[in-house]
């Protein structure tokens, strides 16, 4: 009773492996999916960091948007402390857009302004 009561364990365990290697191999090719440009675009326009993360997973780089130290030179509303600054980020992300069905995208940008992605940039 207790051979086939581990035989039974030891399979039960065998199957569970499985379904585990076999769900982290789909959500690894998930990570690959090459988007077109409009895809890309109607995709993450207007997402949160947050949303855009758990699609496309930690980007290649991060950079912040520093101020210039003149630009309160060039702007009309100059030492207004009650205007509030905008927080604005780029993410980079390599190789995740194609251009037409033989070139793909080296780098793609998304800025985002107060957590929302606006604008996007591609490169080759």
């Amino acid at each position: 009773m207790s051979i086939t009561r581990s035989v039974c364990i030891f399979i039960g365990l065998f199957f569970i492996s499985l379904s585990t290697v076999c769900h982290a191999k789909q959500i690894n090719s998930s990570e690959k999916v090459i988007y077109t440009e409009q895809e890309f675009i109607k995709a993450f326009d207007g997402k949160s960091r947050k949303e855009v993360q758990k699609i496309l997973g930690k980007p290649d780089k991060k950079t912040i948007a520093t101020r210039p130290e003149t630009a309160d030179q060039f702007t009309e509303k100059a030492g207004d402390t009650r205007l509030k600054k905008d927080a604005v980020e780029m993410w980079y992300y390599s190789k995740i857009v194609k251009f037409n069905d033989k070139k793909i995208y080296k780098l793609i940008e998304l800025t985002f302004a107060n957590d929302k992605c606006v604008n996007f940039s591609f490169a080759f």
